[in-house]
């Protein structure tokens, strides 16, 4: 059987230390990644969510979403959306 493929959705936001705080303590997200910019949160399995600080990231649109295969070990963007 293959291994399921991992998805992240990442939002922007203006103000990080909000939705930070947010993620971790309302909905109680572990945190799995931090780049200052950008934080990743485990949702489920091997799905996440993530916040970027909307002036300072690559991220384009509001939301972009990936994902990952193992098979390939690359990140597939899937499309965005704003």
């Amino acid at each position: 059987m293959k291994e399921p493929c991992s998805s992240s959705t990442f939002l922007a936001y203006e103000d990080m230390k909000v939705s930070d705080q947010f993620y971790r303590e309302v909905l109680g997200l572990p945190l799995i990644e931090d780049q200052g910019w950008a934080k990743v949160y485990r949702t489920y399995g091997k799905a996440n969510v993530g916040i970027v600080e909307a002036h300072l990231g690559p991220v384009e649109k509001p939301v972009e979403l990936a994902r990952y295969s193992p098979s390939s070990s690359k990140m597939s963007k899937l499309g965005t959306n704003g």
